[in-house]
């Protein structure tokens, strides 16, 4: 897993596994400090996340949840990208109560628009989220949104 933040909005991509304590610890830090430099209020950030599959567990999505709750991080939103279904239906069961929509990777354009990101706003976050890709050995997510990226 990999949490990466630009301006207001935080990147947060697993491969199939799910994050250890250190990686989760991080996504913790990166969270709370960007609700401080927001003022309080992750309504004013969005989130970004790209997965094969790997998801936090239960105690630290609680852990996720009370530290979001001091800040309204359940109005902040996020998008989700990934190439499991099981992941996409997940997700949007979490959206019933949370502001979170599931994308396929042919979805790509739907995904930043969803996030308030226009074509040249996306295009640095993507070259960040092919640094991680290749960081990470390659996600099959992104190799399948490349292609749906390059056409936008």
């Amino acid at each position: 897993m990999r949490v990466q933040r630009i301006e207001n909005l935080m990147l947060v991509v697993h491969t199939t596994e799910a994050p250890n304590d250190r990686e989760w610890r991080s996504y913790l830090d990166v969270s709370l400090a960007m609700g401080r430099d927001l003022g309080g209020d992750l309504r004013r950030g969005k989130m970004l996340v790209v997965t094969d599959g790997g998801s936090p567990g239960i105690a630290q999505r609680s852990q996720a949840v009370k530290a979001a709750d001091q800040m309204y991080g359940a109005r902040m939103p996020i998008g989700v990208l990934s190439c499991s279904r099981f992941v996409r239906i997940l997700v949007t069961s979490a959206g019933l109560v949370l502001n979170m929509k599931a994308f396929t990777p042919a979805e790509v354009q739907g995904l930043f628009d969803f996030l308030g990101l226009s074509y040249l706003a996306a295009r640095p976050v993507w070259a960040e989220l092919e640094r991680i890709d290749r960081a990470l050995g390659g996600l099959a997510t992104i190799s399948e949104a490349r292609r749906a990226f390059e056409r936008w």
